[in-house]
């Protein structure tokens, strides 16, 4: 399970998200499954993303915009 620093959860926004290490801001993201996505605001999402999205690859992602890293994060 990825490891995330406890003070990187507490300064995440609320239309902010952690897959795979980075940080994405979805306030403006056109969602195709719509406005399910902004449950996920503030947390790392990375297994749910990946449980739901299976096949997608890094070319999915950069359709959100990216706004940092977590520093220290790991993933097993």
């Amino acid at each position: 399970e990825p490891v995330l620093r406890i003070s990187t959860l507490k300064t995440l926004g609320e239309t902010e998200i952690v897959i795979d290490g980075a940080i994405y801001d979805i306030a403006d993201f056109n969602h195709p499954g719509g406005e399910s996505i902004m449950m996920w605001g503030g947390n790392d999402c990375t297994v749910q993303y990946k449980m739901i999205h299976p096949y997608h690859t890094a070319k999915h992602l950069e359709k959100m915009t990216r706004v940092g890293t977590v520093p220290d994060y790991s993933s097993e």
